[in-house]
């Protein structure tokens, strides 16, 4: 369910009842990243809110003991959803294809017979790696949802959300 919010540091005590703590809260952060990278929203639909969000609004998960919480930034509005280990919820998310610039270096490399992943182990190649965004579909009984972030992240998101509690309830597609 979609709650719109007056200032994005507090949070409803139903919410929090629902989740529990913040990692940030229990000292976690010193270890492990308690956030997400950055989203934008590409379409939600809520069968129980009427709540209109503009496309393209700025989105980020952020742990919590019981689930997640995806906070929307949507110009001055602030709005959470939260997701937690009751809820039926299906996470899917889908790599984007990488491919390689083929100018200067990248055209005499591949000539030479370096294969793609020599070429994107090495970071001094990774300039010449182009990567199509990546998307996240989440479905709940209520909402759908989709975001789309930039490529490169797509490792990072990947081992994000295997860290979370819903970890079964993910669906990776593509290379992780």
């Amino acid at each position: 369910m979609i709650h719109e919010i007056d200032n994005p540091l507090y949070l409803d005590r139903k919410i929090l009842k629902d989740l529990g703590k913040s990692l940030s809260d229990l000292g976690s952060y010193k270890f492990k990243e308690v956030g997400n990278c950055l989203y934008n929203l590409g379409q939600i639909k809520s069968i129980t809110n009427n709540i209109s969000i503009k496309e393209n609004a700025r989105c980020n998960f952020e742990l919590f003991e019981h689930g997640l919480l995806l906070r929307i930034n949507d110009v001055q509005k602030f709005y959470v959803i939260a997701f937690n280990s009751k809820q039926d919820i299906r996470v899917d998310l889908f790599e984007g294809v990488k491919t390689i610039s083929l100018s200067g270096l990248g055209i005499l490399l591949i000539l030479l017979g370096f294969s793609r992943k020599i070429l994107e182990k090495y970071w001094i190649f990774r300039r010449m790696m182009v990567y199509e965004r990546f998307k996240l579909r989440i479905e709940t009984e209520e909402e759908l949802i989709i975001l789309d972030a930039t490529g490169r992240n797509f490792p990072a998101a990947v081992k994000f959300f295997n860290r979370s509690i819903l970890k079964d309830s993910i669906t990776v597609h593509g290379r992780a």
